[in-house]
């Protein structure tokens, strides 16, 4: 659909198309005119003192808010040394490839998503394979296998969790 903007906008008018969406021109003279898809709050509706008052809290983006994890890590395999993590306390294996997480804080259910993902280090041979296989309130647990099936505890092992949370 092509979009008829106004023939001689000044630099900051604003035009509404017939969907409700509006524009902003951010050029001030031809060749240099463009528009811009302005979004849906209104100017000065965020501004450095709501921020700082507390209109955005930890709750708007904490677990509980669907959009983010309630855990992840990322960890080598080999030594189980943690590279980085939220809500993670350790990682102990139940053997070659098997991996399980312990969270800090306990998940409310074990109706969670176990995304995961796994890779070699020395870029040769990237094969693996990382499925979760268990889920549990206090923990949740991973096995990682080359192409071939077999479990590998070597590289760097990659997981988040979404969901758990009442």
């Amino acid at each position: 659909m092509a979009l008829d903007f106004p023939a001689s906008p000044t630099v900051s008018d604003e035009w509404t198309d017939s969907n409700g969406t509006v524009w902003r021109c951010t050029g001030d003279t031809a060749p240099d005119i463009q528009w811009t898809r302005v979004g849906n709050l209104p100017d000065g509706s965020v501004t450095t003192d709501k921020l700082a008052d507390g209109a955005v809290t930890e709750a708007k983006i904490a677990p509980g808010n669907p959009m983010v994890a309630t855990a992840w890590v990322s960890f080598y395999g080999d030594t189980r040394q943690i590279q980085g993590s939220y809500n993670v306390s350790s990682i102990a294996t139940d053997g070659t490839g098997l991996f399980q997480i312990n969270f800090e804080t306990s998940m409310d259910n074990t109706q969670y998503t176990i995304i995961c993902s796994a890779s070699v280090l020395d870029n040769t041979t990237n094969d693996r394979v990382a499925m979760p296989y268990s889920w549990g309130a206090g923990a949740c647990a991973v096995k990682v296998t080359n192409g071939g099936g077999s479990f590998r505890s070597d590289g760097v092992v990659n997981v988040a969790v979404f969901g758990g949370r009442n």
